[in-house]
Parts: C-alpha cells; structure tokens; sequence
C-alpha cells in the first residue's frame, strides 16, 4: 500500500497545472481516499492489543451465554452478517464501476502526434511508473493489479466498516440482556436470590460500559481522519461531477464520468453514515438500560436493594457513545439540533486550540498549533525585512499586508490564551443556562441557537472563500497570463527560507502547507468572530426571556407569587449583566488589536491595489486584495454589530418593565421594579479596550469621502425634476406624522395639568393616571412605528445627500415637555400611591422620542451643527500637486473627465 500511495503522490504533483484540473481532481480524489485507509489501518495496527481485548470480550460472552440469551445474541450475528455482505459489495460495485469507466471512456483515444496512431490507454490508478506500460502483455498486468488493489483496498474499507457495526450490534444485544435481567427482578425472590441478580446485573452493565469505551477508543480518530476527508473528498467528487458536462456543448454530459463520480460519492457518503448512524443507535440502546431498571418493582425491595437500582439508573444516564477524536458525539441527533447555542464548527475550532473546557491534550493542540504560527511568522518577516526596497515597493507591501493579517490572528490567539479562564466560565455560564430552561423558553433559545450556526457557518465560509482566492486564485490568474513564460514561480504567501524553493516537487510541497495553515488560521479566526456573535445571541435569547417574564406579570397573580416573578427577573437581569461583563472582558483587548491592525492591513491593501491598475498582474493582484479586504473589513463590522444589537437589546428591557402592568402591584414590588429599570439605563456594551463602545454609530463617525466631479449636463432634466418631488414629498410625510405626534403629546400635557383635587375625586384620579398612561404607550407605539419607517430612509439620506432631515429635533423637545408636565401638576396633593405612578412615568420620559440614521445616530439640529469638516487650504503647493494629477490622468488618456479626489475628514459629535 505504501509503494502505491508513493506512485500515487508522485504522479499527482508531476502533473499538477491547471490545464489538466478535471484529472488532477478525480486522480487527488483516489489518493485522498486510499491516504484514509492506509490512516485507518495504522490506527487499527496502533490500537492492536485493545482491539484483541475487544474480540476477547466478545468471545467469553459467547462462551458464558445462556440458552435466552444465545437467541438475542444470534439476531443481532445474523443482522450484522446482513450490514457487512451490503456494505463490501457496496464498495465491490463502486471499484467495479471505477474500472468500467476507465475502459469505455478511453477505448478510442488515439495519439496522432508523430504520424503513427497509437492508442492512449488509461489506468484505474494514476500513477507515475519507471516505465511506459501501454503496450501489452505489460499493459494488462498493470491494469489487473491496480483492479485487484482497488478491490482489495475497497474490502478492506467495507471490512472496517462492518467491524464498527459488528462491534456495536454486539453491544446493543448486551444491553437487551441486561435490560431483560433487571426486568425480571421480582419481589418474590428471596434475599440472597435478589442479591445475586443484582450483583449479576451490575457485572454485566459495568462489561458493556468497559465494551463500550474500548470501541471509542479504537474507533474514536478513525472517525476524526473520516469526517475530516469527506470535506476534501466530497469537493473533488463535486467538481469532477461539474466538469463532466461539455464546456462547449452544455447539452452533452459525460455519462461515465458522472457514473463513476456518483458511485464514488455514495460509498464515501455511506462511509460516514455508517459512524454516525452507530453512534446514534448505541447511544439510544444505552438509554433503555435506565428505562428498564426504573420499570422493575424497585418500590417492593428493601432500602439497601433500592440503592443498588438508584444507581444502576443513575449510572445509565450517562450516554455511551462513539466521539471524533473525543471533540464531537457520533450520533444523528447531534447533526440535526443540539442544546447549546455554541454550534459545532465554533466548538471544533475551540477543541482544535485546545480552548475547550476539559479537551483531551489541550496544552499539547495549544502549544503545537501557536508554535506553527510563529514559525510562519518568523519566515513571513524575514522575507520583509530581506526585501525591504523602495525600488520593489508594491512586493514589498503586498508581503506586509499578509503579515500583519499572520500577527493579528497570533496577538489574538495570545489574548484569548491568557483569558482562557475567563472563557470557560462563559461556556459553563451558557450550559447552566440551558440546563435550568424551562419548556417555554426553549423555544426562544433554540431559535437564537439556529441563528448563532448559519451565522457561524457564513462566517467560516468567507474566510476559507477568501483564503482559496487568496491562494489558488492568484496561480490560476498568474498562470493564464504567464502561460508559456518560464519566469520563477512565487509563492502566495511571502516567505524567506534558507534554500530555494522554486523547483519540484519543494515548490508544490510548500505551496500545499501555506494553502492548508493559512485556511486554518483563517478558519480558526472566524471561528473566533462567530464565538462573539454566538455569546451576543445567547444573551439576547435571555433577555427575551425576560422580556416574556415581564409580560406574564399581571394583577391575577396574588402577592407572593408576583414578588417570587420579579424576584427571579432580578436574578435573571443579573446573570444577563454578569455574563455580559465577561464577555466585554474577554473580546475587549481583541477588538483594539482587531482596529489598530486594520487601519494598517487596509492601508497596505488600498495601496497594492492603486498600483496594480494598469500593470500585467493587476488582475491577479485585485481579484485576491479584494477579496482580502473585504474579509477584514467585516471582522471589523461584525465586532461592531455585535456591539450595537447587544446594546439595543438591553434597552429593552426598561421598555418591558414600563409596559407590564406595575401599577397593579403593590409600592415594594413597585420599587422593586424602579430599581431595575434605573440599571437597565446603563447599557450592555462591548468596548474596545475600555476606550471606546463598539457599536455601528461608532464605525460611521469617521468618514473619508472621495469626490468624483463628473459633466452632468447630458442628464434628464425631468428624471431629475421627479426624484426631486419624491423626495421633498417623503419629506412633507414625515413632517406631517411627526407634527401628528406633537400634537397627541400636547393633549396628554394638557390632561395630566388638568389633574387636581378640585376637579377630579381622589377614588377617580387612578383612573384618570391609567387613562393617560394608556395615551402614552400609544404615542411611544406611534412613535417607535414612525422611527421604523423612516430609519433607513434617514441613513440613505445621511449617506448620499447634504441636506438632513434633523427638524425632527423638534420631537425630542416636545417629548421632553411631558416630564416637566407631570412635575408641574398637583401631585402632592395625592395619595402616595398615585404620586408613585407618576414618577414612574417621569422616569419613562427621560427616554426621549426620536428618530435614528439606521439605529446609528440620532437627528436632531444638534447634532446637524455639531458636524465639524476639516476644511482644506489648498495652498500654491497644493495647486501644483492637483495640477500634476490632472496631467498624469490625461496622459493616462482618461478622456473627457477631470478626476479629483478631496479628503473630508467629519468628526460628528454625540450628545449623548
């Protein structure tokens, strides 16, 4: 296998171009596959003495079965013969239908080169051989032996296979027989009758559990290389699919190609099935253990017997199971829901640094995975500083631009490594959370589970999309222009080494380590960025929690059941600000580094782009900078998006505590409430090295724009005219319903002035005050339903056009007039219960009504004049550098346009 897997390799980077790439992924797919199973094997020899006590095991059992037992034992052989004679010819059929393919798609190709037609005749196998073996007799013997290997390896694989399902069907007929020995303990046996079974029954359960974990032990990285060269493998098989339809005639399909392509996919995908559908059944048959020691008349035994059963159940509440290198559960379940928000690829990623709380060799994956990136960051700078040239300026910093990208994703490695501790009591914080979840809630955070993985799985995806573009796109593009150029081949990634690595097969060899470490850096980075959006989530789930708590509050409840709900609001709301304080503790110094380190990979982007346009490699260049910058800039988005909805939910939860029915309750539990909406005031946050909130008002403050003057004199004149009209129109609405909303605030002034003790009866005051609370909740409705309409068209009008629509300014100074109208009435002059109303809603008033840019900013003429540009002098030095730029773009032959660029640096002013 090993002499195979030599000439395999070898034929696979001869032949590595990317005019050959339909072959070279069908001929990578069958090395991947046979570099699974020679894995497999090592493993299986590796584990050899546990796999000898497993069949050991299985043999005394047989050997020690009763005549009751022997019947279960023998459905589960017959049932296991059944599965392995369907998975072997499986995979039979798969080798079978390989070799058909290769003798019907290639019998007519001939070789017309030198004159003489002379057949090509393909292999099964590609490999690279010392010597030509397409004449025969020597051409059959090679064919014959691959068949035979390929027949032999795809047994061997289907043996593997069928063992796993051997191994685990004998468990679970185990399991049977202990579930029908407890079933059969009765209250009519005797003392020392009833002690043996359950000494039996304990013996047996304690052979299934040691069974059991020496399966997962053999099993257990078996599973891990599978799943892990499925992806690569299932890739290879879905592009050899694609390119078997005609480039140039889409209607002719490439039938024995998809043939192959689609039997190989099956097997592969049976493969992985298999594992997980064992783990799934095992896990299953493990529950029953628990069940049937619960149904026996345990209530009839004496004290001493009864503990013996509590622990039996006790016992089996711990799951057996087959795991992927003890990361991840084998079972179907955990594919399709899991309760925890944490998805599994955020939780493949922690396990792969060793950042999950009790992994298996965690300081060993730690120190071998941070030890990798310090060597490519060692050879990274070495090239830098090797090439520091300003005759070579745009080589020189497209390499930094990639390093600082290296540096970046260490420091953060680094940081997370030093608050490890802080990491796993948010993961114990969230799995307590989902432990102490009622049904009701479930609902709620099942929901932001799913959001947490899609969001989770883009993320990863666009930075792996990224790296492949960095990586594989600029060869395809530098390939295509330099096609018949025999210039010196470059590496994607710039490293100096101390010897040449510009020849085969050193050149292909590193190239295949930069593409497979860079994408797992890239991976384990937005593995990083989705752990924030996963633990922002999960603390929104909990305050919606909370949100709902508030709204279950209500009069019908008698006094100590309210006060037990708002108690446990309060143990809620503080949970929710604990676990929020460690999240800005564990991300705070991430997102510095994320912003200092952006500002200069950006810079070095922007610039290799500017001076790539025009040149020969500009589209190489462009196409992976781009791609580049467009990963970066969304870490930075998604920190800051994190921010701002974590902030936005905790506003709410002041909201919910004014909207449920607290003037029902009684002045303690009112207090009670007061007090959490005073610290439901202070918002959640995550803040970027205790210096600044991330939020999106935050990321838009500083903005550069770039002024493109252009001749609009062509333009239509009445398309111009109409848009006009649209737009002052969606300006005369919003007036309108904000004057509307003026106008409802003025009546409910005028009726809270009007409440004294000579004209309303005391016993009718309270009425009055939950009339006019009732007024205000619709005009926040109102006014919440307005700002959601006119939000996005505020950003779009922030964004591309000077004239803001900051009149609605006018809102927050009427809403500000209905505290000060509450003030003003006669309340001291009412009962003490009443006067507490109303400082409730003087509380709620000090939210002010507004309208937002986008969730962003707030409009109003304050903020309008606090806008500060940084007006340009442009001095005679100026004039003459504007004045060379024109001439360089109409020497460019840029014709017909005047290009300017200005820089307008606006810092805007909050007033909060």
């Amino acid at each position: 296998m090993t002499i195979w897997q030599f000439l395999q390799y070898w034929h696979l980077f001869s032949h590595i171009g990317f005019d050959t790439l339909p072959n070279l992924m069908d001929s990578l797919s069958l090395c991947l596959s046979n570099s699974l199973l020679f894995l497999k094997m090592s493993l299986l020899w590796l584990n050899g003495r546990i796999f000898y006590d497993v069949l050991a095991a299985m043999a005394a059992d047989w050997r020690e079965a009763t005549s009751n037992e022997m019947h279960i034992m023998m459905s589960k052989a017959n049932l296991s013969r059944r599965f392995s004679n369907v998975i072997i010819g499986l995979h039979s059929v798969a080798v079978m239908c390989f070799g058909i393919e290769v003798l019907a798609s290639h019998t007519n190709d001939y070789d017309a080169g030198h004159g003489i037609e002379t057949p090509i005749r393909a292999f099964t196998l590609k490999l690279q051989l010392p010597l030509q073996c397409n004449e025969s007799p020597l051409y059959e013997l090679v064919m014959s032996l691959e068949f035979l290997h390929q027949l032999a390896s795809a047994t061997a694989t289907g043996i593997l296979n069928s063992l796993l399902i051997t191994l685990i069907l004998h468990t679970s007929g185990q399991i049977e027989i202990l579930c029908d020995t407890l079933r059969n303990i009765s209250s009519k046996m005797n003392n020392q009758q009833l002690i043996f079974c359950m000494k039996e029954a304990i013996g047996k359960h304690q052979k299934i559990i040691t069974f059991s974990d020496k399966i997962d032990k053999i099993f257990s990285y078996i599973a891990l290389i599978q799943f892990m060269s499925s992806t690569l493998l299932t890739c290879c098989i879905g592009f050899t699919v694609i390119t078997s339809i005609n480039a140039q005639d889409s209607d002719t399909i490439d039938g024995t190609a998809l043939m192959k392509a689609v039997v190989f996919y099956m097997a592969a995908a049976v493969e992985a099935f298999t594992f997980c559908f064992c783990g799934e059944y095992l896990t299953a048959k493990s529950k029953m253990i628990g069940d049937a020691a619960y149904k026996s008349v345990w209530y009839d035994f004496a004290p001493k017997e009864s503990k013996l059963i509590l622990l039996i159940i006790l016992r089996s509440q711990r799951r057996l199971t087959i795991t992927a290198g003890n990361m991840m559960d084998l079972s179907l379940e955990g594919f399709t829901r899991r309760a925890s928000t944490i998805s599994e690829s955020v939780e493949v990623g922690l396990r792969f640094i060793g950042m999950w709380p009790h992994c298996v060799y965690a300081n060993i994956n730690w120190w071998t995975y941070i030890v990798s990136v310090a060597i490519m960051q060692y050879f990274q700078y070495a090239y830098i500083f090797a090439h520091f040239d300003l005759s070579h300026l745009s080589v020189f910093v497209d390499g930094l631009s990639i390093t600082f990208g290296y540096s970046l994703s260490f420091l953060k490695l680094i940081n997370l490594w030093f608050n490890r501790r802080k990491l796993f009591a948010i993961l114990d914080t969230m799995n307590k959370d989902w432990s102490d979840a009622i049904h009701s809630d479930m609902s709620t955070m099942i929901r932001y589970a799913n959001w947490s993985r899609q969001c989770s799985n883009v993320m990863i995806t666009t930075n792996a999309l990224a790296v492949f573009f960095y990586v594989i796109g600029g060869l395809i593009f530098r390939s295509m222009i330099q096609k018949n150029d025999d210039s010196i081949r470059e590496l994607p990634i710039k490293m100096e080494f101390p010897f040449k690595v510009d020849y085969f097969p050193i050149f292909e060899l590193i190239l295949i380590l930069q593409f497979f470490h860079d994408l797992s850096v890239a991976c384990i980075i937005a593995m990083l960025n989705a752990l924030l959006v996963t633990l922002v989530l999960h603390v929104s789930g909990q305050i919606d929690i909370m949100l709902q708590g508030f709204m279950e509050i209500s009069s019908k409840h008698t006094s100590r059941s309210s006060l037990a709900a708002i108690k446990d609001l309060v143990n809620r709301h503080q949970r929710i600000i604990d676990l929020s304080e460690d999240i800005e503790d564990l991300f705070s110094n991430i997102a510095l580094l994320q912003f200092i380190w952006n500002t200069l990979v950006i810079c070095c982007i922007g610039f290799v782009i500017v001076i790539s346009i025009g040149t020969e490699e500009g589209a190489t260049t462009i196409t992976k900078s781009l791609i580049f910058y467009v990963a970066i800039t969304l870490e930075a988005f998604v920190f800051c998006y994190a921010g701002e909805y974590l902030s936005a939910k905790s506003k709410s939860i002041s909201d919910a505590a004014y909207e449920c029915l607290w003037y029902d309750l009684t002045p303690s539990e009112c207090r009670i409430l007061m007090f959490l909406m005073l610290r439901s005031q202070k918002r959640l946050t995550i803040t970027a090295g205790k210096i600044t909130d991330l939020s999106l008002e935050g990321f838009t403050t500083d903005l550069r724009f770039i002024v493109f003057l252009h001749d609009y004199s062509e333009s239509d004149v009445f398309i111009a005219h109409f848009t006009s009209l649209s737009l002052h129109s969606l300006r005369c609405i919003d007036i309108s319903i904000i004057l509307h909303v003026s106008g409802q605030i003025d009546i409910i002034q005028q009726d809270i002035n009007e409440i004294s003790n000579s004209k309303y009866d005391p016993s009718l005051s309270l009425i009055v005050i939950k009339g006019l609370i009732y007024k205000h909740q619709k005009i926040i409705t109102l006014s919440e339903n307005v700002e959601n309409l006119y939000t996005y068209i505020a950003l779009m009008q922030l964004l591309w056009n000077t004239l803001v629509i900051c009149c609605t300014g006018f809102v927050i100074i009427i809403s500000r007039s209905i505290s000060d109208a509450v003030y003003e009435s006669l309340w001291y002059n009412m009962p003490p219960t009443n006067s507490r109303i109303l400082l409730f809603m003087i509380l709620r008033s000090q939210k002010r009504l507004t309208i937002t840019a986008g969730k962003v900013v707030d409009l109003t003429l304050e903020g309008f004049t606090n806008v500060r540009c940084n007006i340009i002098n442009v001095t005679f030095f100026d004039m003459l550098y504007y004045s060379f730029l024109i001439y360089f773009y109409n020497f460019l032959d840029y014709e017909g346009i005047s290009f300017l660029c200005i820089y307008i640096k606006c810092d805007v002013l909050s007033s909060e």
